[in-house]
């Protein structure tokens, strides 16, 4: 339940905040845009696993998975303006490829993105096989992205 009131908050934060341009970062904010992104990056987490609680184990209490889902799909928008230049340092999980791959990175961001429109789609449908392959699709994005571009 504290994952998903964490979630919900971080959120509700980044969406208050509004975007923000990667050139737009001045140098004495470098600091508050790796918070931003961290923020961002673990409200997908909690969403994701908000998921799953709701999928595999029937939890019926949270956010209903569409919410989820539409959030995942607001979250996942632009994940490299994230990462603008700058933020490569610091206590950050991110690894160099992120900013030396920026195509390489966009690409995956962009399956990521995909994913979860793919999933908000099959959770809209309410066939199951459908959602559960979706989900899956959206796990193994992370997953590459992750393999790809962030420390083990």
């Amino acid at each position: 339940m504290r994952k998903i009131a964490l979630a919900a908050a971080s959120l509700v934060a980044v969406a208050l905040a509004g975007p923000v341009a990667a050139e737009d970062v001045p140098m004495d904010k470098v600091e508050q845009a790796v918070k931003y992104r961290q923020a961002v990056m673990s409200t997908m987490g909690g969403l994701v696993g908000t998921a799953v609680g709701q999928l595999r184990d029937g939890f019926e209490f949270g956010p209903g998975l569409d919410t989820v889902a539409a959030s995942l799909v607001a979250t996942t928008d632009d994940i490299p303006a994230l990462f603008p230049a700058g933020t490569d340092f610091g206590e950050t999980d991110a690894t160099a490829e992120v900013w030396s791959d920026a195509e390489g990175f966009a690409e995956k961001s962009k399956e990521a993105k995909e994913a979860a429109a793919s999933f908000q789609e099959a959770v809209a449908s309410g066939d199951k096989a459908t959602l559960m392959g979706a989900f899956k699709a959206v796990g193994d994005s992370c997953k590459g992205c992750h393999e790809a571009y962030r420390k083990q």
